[in-house]
């Protein structure tokens, strides 16, 4: 039974995602999952099982939402986006370990304290296809192509005249940029104690319902 205490006491055993059946969209070269949820989480969910077809995007998208909604938050990681844009080059290796990679990161999600309450999580795993393209799918608005328009019109009249303050401040950012990625690495460390740490509190959470 989950409970509405605190987050310790909250059943992290209540929602079963899988991330299968990869099938190919040769007509615009990319694939989509597969994505089954089992869960008796009634507060949250008025099924207990769901099937639905996401693709990678629709990954980032949910990634970016929480990050968005959990800033302070240390999220799972998200396989990396391959450069190869034809469908030929995504091999059955790639696949499965792209499959794998975000099967883990669902399940991280799903038994995340905090985070498997989320609206967008639960959005994610329960709104049909059609709908979920057409609400989610990151469309830029008009105002937000004008502002992008304006950025890069700056950024290349700055490119051709630069002034001396800017150089000196294109080189901080440089150096500040190797200094993130060493950040980057650290967080990536946490995140993988946190996981190690959220497993252990599962299944002490299994022998304490037994």
């Amino acid at each position: 039974t989950t409970l509405k205490g605190s987050s310790l006491e909250r059943d992290l055993t209540d929602i079963d995602v899988l991330v299968c059946d990869p099938q190919k969209i040769e007509k615009d070269s990319y694939i989509l999952y597969l994505v089954k949820t089992k869960t008796n989480r009634r507060e949250t969910f008025d099924c207990d099982e769901y099937g639905v077809r996401r693709r990678y995007t629709d990954f980032l998208w949910l990634r970016s939402r929480l990050e968005h909604s959990f800033p302070a938050h240390l999220l799972p990681p998200m396989p990396e986006k391959h450069s190869l844009q034809r469908l030929s080059h995504f091999t059955p290796a790639f696949i499965s370990a792209r499959q794998k990679a975000l099967n883990k990161f669902l399940n991280r999600i799903a038994c995340h304290p905090v985070l498997s309450f989320n609206a967008d999580f639960h959005s994610f795993l329960t709104t049909p296809d059609v709908v979920f393209t057409d609400v989610h799918r990151e469309v830029p608005g008009l105002l937000s192509r004008i502002g992008e328009t304006v950025k890069t019109s700056v950024a290349q009249l700055l490119l051709r005249n630069p002034e001396p303050q800017f150089i000196g401040t294109s080189e901080y950012l440089d150096e500040l940029k190797g200094h993130l990625g060493d950040v980057r690495k650290v967080l990536q460390k946490l995140t993988e104690e946190e996981d190690a740490f959220l497993t252990s509190l599962k299944l002490y959470s299994m022998a304490y319902q037994r």
